[in-house]
């Protein structure tokens, strides 16, 4: 992405995360989480700081497809979405899809 490209909150709040992980400053979003210092153990930690500030459950399959910290941030920004198109789904009565 370009220079001029603006973080997501949720890349953001991602990049913040990973910083307190893996106790490093200036993490960019495009950094990759495993090339940057992530192990297994940090990954772990990872997945469960997504669960709690996203309620959001990523593999850590998903984890190692997406190791890339914008495209993690859209993957659970894609997940957030389908969750509310269910929720509003069955706000509204119809059959999930």
């Amino acid at each position: 992405k370009s220079s001029t490209h603006v973080e997501s909150s949720t890349e953001t709040k991602l990049r913040e995360i990973s910083e307190h992980i893996l106790d490093k400053k200036h993490i960019r979003t495009t950094d990759n989480f495993f090339e940057i210092g992530g192990h297994s153990l940090a990954a772990a930690s990872l997945q469960s700081q997504i669960k709690s500030e996203f309620s959001v459950e990523l593999s850590f399959h998903s984890l190692f497809e997406h190791p890339r910290l914008e495209d993690i941030a859209s993957v659970i920004d894609e997940i957030q979405s389908e969750m509310m198109r269910r929720i509003r789904l069955l706000q509204h009565g119809q059959f999930l899809r």
